[in-house]
């Protein structure tokens, strides 16, 4: 609320004349004072308000001079910036010299919350409650003066001048430096403009896959760039990954457009030294107007995080239009005090941070107080799904169930992995406008582009995307959104992505021919017998010589004995290449294949011995940012096949073939083949055998039926394949 204030009379340098009231005094009584007045006190005060007054000439020629440079910067931002400064305005504080009209224009300021100009071209800012915020130049340097109830104060504000003192002062969840993650932050112009690079982010991706060449310029065509379908199916993953880029960084992206403005005002030496004081990171922005969904990372595989918990909470964030935060290893106080808070480190990092940002690129630009996080309101799985599962809209204010926690800043995701949210109508409807919005203004600034008609149709098949369970309950198996949200996720940092590059480098052998390559990630070890029935080495190496006949690799290549395959072969188990070479050392195996397998494997891989991040087997110094690394690397590895197969109980295999249906992959061909989905019953593994005890026994029904015979093992079955 407004309040009035007494008109600040040293803002008005007009002159005034000495008011003397008439002496009543009779006459020659107290003329010795009026004598005395005259004499010495009279011209004292004259002298003392002249070099006042010259005084005030100097500082308005030092701050108040007009700005030196070819064009104006302004430091105004619209309706969602932040305020720049706390603290009020008090007449007897201030020292500036300003005439009666910038008086007057400045009261009329308060009303209206802009900049006034003054003659000389000053910006005063004023919002009621704040203080007033004046930038001016001089030898290109600036300054502030800040009017508080106390005193006057001058100091350097560089580029941090919209930032709270809160948010500066106070201990922050901050993110890595900016240099290892983006070469150039946006700054809020046309993300379309900056597709290229941002879809470079995702270089897990193999670098001449479809979802990152695409319409590259001076890039290599692809066969299939001229089926209309496919690339609309791009095209849409493409933009749901940068819908969801820009949902996390709206915010830090217009806050970083305004802290660059002010850098090129003050000069980046000046920025550099306030950023140091106040420990301010590249990449860290407050983000005032910003809602935050908060979560902490739960402590799995890293597929199921994907697969459920993250997936949950960045639908909910887009559909809360909240900024996700993401969070591990908080803690205030110890065990036993009142305010005592406590979140587990990730046990998939170990750098001194512990959580997702020791391999991955921040998912957003804001940043959130450590207080936030302790005091963050908590919302239930439940209380966000009834919401989200709605297929009202659009959710009209007053008409419909509110969102949970509407008009609180910051609230946290309690168990986002209880079970996986739908891909709804609300959901799809916000990706939609987000998409269409940055078409809008890619269609503004070149109208003639000629990706406009494309898009317009890939924006509008984000409203039917497919988000639909196989038998096996295998979540979002065709969703866009999913596999354009995995691609987000799964961006390695910038160093992180050289070492991967590198490792894939020296893994491939010379002269590698990707076409007639097939992968087979393996996993075994606790996955087998308790979250899914397991196959053995030879038997899915039955399977490949199958799909070298189903997929064609026999007609382009031949089955003679001088041909050679290249297999990929992954997996968490340290005995893995000893399974391999086991393989090809025996006869009667190589006699039934139609290819010479030539082994390639992830040589940077840990082997951990299992899927858990609790019981991870680490060997020779390896560390737990070395599993994740080595998961992405054997992510990047695979990703070179031209076919492959692999158990669709485990998450991992599971977000490998999610990678490569959105074209993720060399082969835009290759998407996948799970187990599950053969006709062969002795592929067909069951999950989760723990809670779900008929299945093996159906499976194994199934099998005696098909080869006639009532007392046959799995095991058997396995064996009997190679007589064939």
């Amino acid at each position: 609320m407004m309040t009035s204030r007494r008109p600040n009379k040293i803002l008005d340098s007009s002159p005034r004349p000495l008011l003397l009231k008439k002496s009543t005094t009779p006459k020659g009584k107290g003329n010795h004072a009026s004598r005395h007045f005259a004499r010495r006190t009279l011209p004292f005060l004259i002298v003392f308000f002249a070099a006042l007054f010259v005084f005030y000439q100097n500082l308005s020629e030092i701050f108040l001079s007009p700005l030196e440079t070819s064009s104006s910067v302004d430091i105004l931002s619209n309706s969602n910036a932040g305020h720049a400064l706390h603290g009020n305005v008090d007449s007897s504080s201030s020292s500036l010299n300003v005439d009666a009209k910038m008086h007057d224009s400045l009261q009329e300021g308060r009303q209206k919350k802009a900049a006034i100009p003054t003659a000389d071209g000053t910006r005063i800012i004023h919002r009621e409650g704040e203080g007033i915020l004046l930038l001016e130049e001089k030898s290109k340097k600036y300054h502030e003066i800040i009017h508080t109830t106390s005193n006057t104060e001058m100091k350097s504000i560089s580029c941090l001048a919209w930032n709270s003192k809160d948010w500066l002062e106070k201990p922050r969840y901050g993110n890595i430096p900016g240099n290892y993650s983006h070469t150039e932050f946006p700054l809020m112009a046309n993300l379309l403009d900056h597709l290229p690079e941002l879809l470079d982010h995702q270089n897990v991706c193999h670098e001449q896959s479809l979802f990152r060449n695409m319409g590259k310029e001076n890039a290599a065509s692809h066969k299939n760039e001229h089926d209309e379908h496919l690339m609309m199916r791009i095209w849409r993953i493409r933009l749901m990954y940068m819908s969801f880029y820009y949902h996390q960084h709206e915010h830090a992206m217009r806050e970083a457009k305004e802290r660059r403005q002010l850098e090129a005002a003050h000069g980046s030496q000046r920025c550099k030294e306030a950023m140091q004081r106040y420990n301010v990171q590249s990449f860290d922005y407050e983000c005032k107007n910003a809602k935050f969904l908060l979560a902490e990372v739960r402590n799995t595989g890293i597929g199921s995080i994907l697969k459920r918990d993250l997936f949950n909470i960045f639908m909910a964030g887009v559909v809360l239009n909240r900024t996700v935060i993401l969070y591990n290893a908080v803690q205030r106080g110890v065990e036993g005090d009142p305010d005592y808070f406590w979140s587990y480190p990730w046990q998939l990092a170990s750098c001194p941070r512990q959580d997702y940002q020791c391999t991955f690129r921040p998912i957003t630009g804001c940043v959130p107080l450590m207080e936030d996080i302790y005091n963050a309101t908590n919302v239930h799985h439940r209380d966000i799904q009834k919401f989200m599962d709605s297929e009202q809209i659009p959710y009209v204010s007053g008409r419909d169930d509110p969102p949970p926690e509407e008009n609180t800043r910051i609230i946290r995701y309690i168990k986002p992995d209880k079970n996986a949210l739908k891909v709804g109508p609300r959901f799809l409807a916000r990706m939609n406008e987000i998409a269409n919005a940055m078409i809008d203004q890619l269609a503004h600034d070149k109208q003639d582009d000629d990706r406009i008609p494309i898009l317009r149709k890939a924006a509008e098949s984000i409203l039917l995307d497919e988000d639909t369970n196989n038998f096996y309950k295998f979540g979002h198996e065709h969703s866009g959104a999913m596999i354009a949200f995995m691609m987000y996720f799964l961006r390695p940092r910038i160093d992180k992505a050289r070492m991967l590059e590198e490792f894939m480098q020296k893994d491939l052998p010379q002269g590698f021919d990707s076409s007639r390559t097939l992968g087979l990630p393996f996993r075994g070890s606790d996955k087998c017998n308790q979250e899914s029935q397991c196959l053995s080495f030879p038997t899915l190496m039955r399977l490949l010589r199958n799909r070298w006949f189903e997929e064609g690799f026999h007609d382009r290549f031949g089955h003679l004995k001088n041909v050679t395959a290249n297999i990929l072969v992954t997996s968490e188990l340290p005995n893995i290449m000893e399974l391999a070479y086991n393989f090809s050392a025996n006869d009667t195996y190589l006699e039934k294949l139609p290819f010479y397998p030539v082994w390639i494997t992830n040589t940077n891989d840990v082997h951990q011995g299992n899927g858990s991040t609790k019981r991870p087997v680490l060997t020779h110094g390896a560390t737990a940012d070395d599993i994740t690394l080595s998961i992405l690397s054997s992510f990047k590895l695979q990703l070179n096949a031209a076919s492959s197969v692999g158990n669709c109980c485990s998450n991992f295999h599971q977000t490998l073939f999610h990678l490569l249906r959105g074209g993720c992959g060399l082969h835009i061909e290759n998407k996948g083949q799970c187990l599950q989905d053969r006709n062969e019953s002795i592929y067909q593994l069951c999950c989760d055998v723990r809670h779900k005890r008929f299945c093996p026994g159906k499976r194994l029904e199934r099998l005696r039926k098909e080869y006639n015979d009532k007392e046959m093992s799995v095991q058997d079955v396995e064996a009997k394949l190679w007589e064939f």
